[in-house]
């Protein structure tokens, strides 16, 4: 049984930050309060969407807060009400201020093996540059961001097959593991970063608009690294229909190309794509207002025995 229990303010917004919110209440942790992003307007209609941390929240009946953004002044409150003895920051969504990072000890889990893609989008980053390893890191928040001392690491070897989604599910739970042991341990100090840094840039949906000139292993790590988001896709002309299309997964495959790039080709059952340099099989896919489906129904629904091409 721990004998001191610390009062952790957590700060996160998307699913896999509350993923990792549950873990450390399951754990025994004492989250006294719980900072996420504003209600956002999503979808169609533009309603109004809490983040799933908030959502979380809410049915723990933990304190919330969602501060457009996170003044010292806003900070001190917080500190003041909840008496936090360490802040947890995972996708929070938003960069704090020096003053409030210099105010209180943060720990940040991030998803890679720092100074390595750096930024909001590292698992993204690790696929469509064809990493074989990454891994997860837990530092000392600083001023410049994914700057600060390294306190734990965790070292994985990826298949070259992995989606972003499973990807970022796998490395959060190495990642809730490793930042239990560093809270438990109280292990606050650490090494300096070693290596030149590379950056992980957001990812926005002009980013994984596909294009089927480049060679069909560039296509793959796209469907692969924006996979479930935003989801790369493309446009399907199918006779005189155009119909956006997402292509969720597939591979490239061996074979003669038999056509410029884009051009397809269905050969029994399978949804065949030219690309620049090879072939991609298109295994899953999600037309555009309609549930997802694999190749061998697009084919049946949509193509029949028309030509087709994806642009």
């Amino acid at each position: 049984m721990r004998t001191s229990v610390m009062r952790v303010l957590f700060m996160g917004s998307p699913e896999h930050s509350a993923w990792l919110m549950g873990y450390l209440l399951s754990r025994g942790f004492e989250i006294c309060a719980v900072v996420t992003q504003p209600d956002r307007p999503k979808s169609r209609g533009l309603r109004l969407r809490p983040t799933p941390v908030k959502e979380a929240a809410l049915r723990a009946g933990l304190p919330l807060f969602a501060p457009t953004r996170l003044s010292l002044q806003a900070l001190q409150h917080i500190r003041e009400r909840h008496r936090p003895d360490i802040g947890v920051i995972f996708s929070f969504g938003q960069i704090l201020p020096p003053e409030v990072v210099e105010s209180m000890l943060f720990l940040n889990l991030h998803l890679s093996l720092l100074p390595r893609w750096r930024g909001p989008a590292p698992v993204e980053h690790t696929i469509l540059a064809g990493d074989r390893e990454t891994g997860v890191t837990i530092q000392r928040v600083v001023a410049e961001v994914d700057a600060g001392d390294v306190l734990a690491s965790e070292r994985i070897g990826l298949s070259g097959r992995e989606t972003a989604g499973e990807l970022r599910r796998r490395l959060t739970e190495i990642g809730a593991s490793l930042l239990e042991r560093v809270l438990l341990e109280r292990r606050f100090h650490g090494r300096l970063q070693v290596g030149k840094p590379t950056y992980a840039p957001k990812i926005s949906r002009k980013h994984a608009a596909l294009v089927w000139a480049e060679p069909a292993d560039v296509v793959d790590k796209k469907v692969r690294a924006f996979n479930p988001k935003p989801g790369a896709f493309c446009t399907a002309v199918i006779g005189s229909r155009r119909i956006e299309v997402k292509i969720l997964y597939g591979e490239p495959v061996g074979g003669e190309i038999f056509g410029q790039p884009g051009s397809v080709c269905c050969d029994r059952g399978k949804l065949l794509v030219c690309c620049g340099d090879g072939l991609f099989s298109v295994e899953s896919l999600q037309p555009e207002n309609r549930k997802v489906m694999d190749a061998r129904a697009f084919i049946n629904g949509y193509i029949r025995q028309q030509e087709a091409r994806f642009e």
